[in-house]
C-alpha cells in the first residue's frame, strides 16, 4: 500500500508543483514525502510560509509538520493504510491552502 499510494501521492504532489510556484521540490519514497516551500521571487527556502501553510492545512483537518534544515520543507508521512480518498483528501487540501495562505509579514516564525 505504501508503494501504491506513495508513488500516486507523489505524482500528485509533482503535478501540485508545477502549477504552484511555491512548491520548489518534492522528493520521497513510498508514503515519507517531502515538499519545499520557497519564496516564488528567488526560490529561497521560505519557513514563514511553510508555517503558514501549516497551520492552515490544520484548519483543514491535515496534520503536518515542518523539518529541513530551514523548516520549510511539509514532512508527510501519514500513516501506512492511508487510503487513495486520503490522499486525494489531503492534495485537494493543499491546493486550497497554497491558493488562500497570505505572505506572512516579514520576520514571522
Amino acid at each position: 500500500n505504501a508503494e501504491k499510494i506513495g508513488y500516486n501521492l507523489l505524482n500528485q504532489l509533482e503535478d501540485v508543483a508545477e502549477t504552484a510556484a511555491r512548491i520548489g521540490a518534492v522528493r520521497g519514497a513510498g508514503l515519507f514525502l517531502g515538499v519545499d516551500i520557497v519564496d516564488p521571487r528567488g526560490g529561497t527556502p521560505d519557513p514563514a510560509f511553510a508555517k503558514a501553510l501549516i497551520n492552515n492545512l490544520r484548519n483543514r483537518r491535515v496534520l503536518i509538520g515542518a523539518a529541513g534544515r530551514f523548516g520549510h520543507t511539509l514532512k508527510v508521512r501519514p500513516p501506512l493504510c492511508l487510503s487513495r480518498t486520503e490522499a486525494d483528501f489531503f492534495i485537494e487540501a493543499l491546493v486550497q491552502a497554497l491558493s488562500q495562505v497570505k505572505e506572512p509579514a516579514k520576520g514571522a516564525l
